[in-house]
């Protein structure tokens, strides 16, 4: 059920994207975009035991701190 319901999340904003529903989400897109006091959060997803030792998936400071 989860699986299905990521996939079609995933569809509503790759292939099925629709600009109607952009602008629902963000009337007016520019003003949201350009403002310069926009407080954008991101966080960090670890990665999956499997995909740890792949560099380009690493921080450039784990990269790095070996070579120093």
């Amino acid at each position: 059920m989860k699986k299905q319901q990521l996939s079609a999340q995933q569809k509503q904003y790759t292939t099925e994207f629709k600009i109607e529903n952009f602008i629902q989400l963000f009337p007016e897109p520019e003003k949201t975009f350009n403002d310069p006091n926009r407080n954008i959060k991101a966080e960090a997803v670890p990665l999956p035991d499997n995909m740890q030792n792949i560099p380009m998936l690493q921080e450039v400071s784990n990269i790095t701190t070996p070579y120093k």
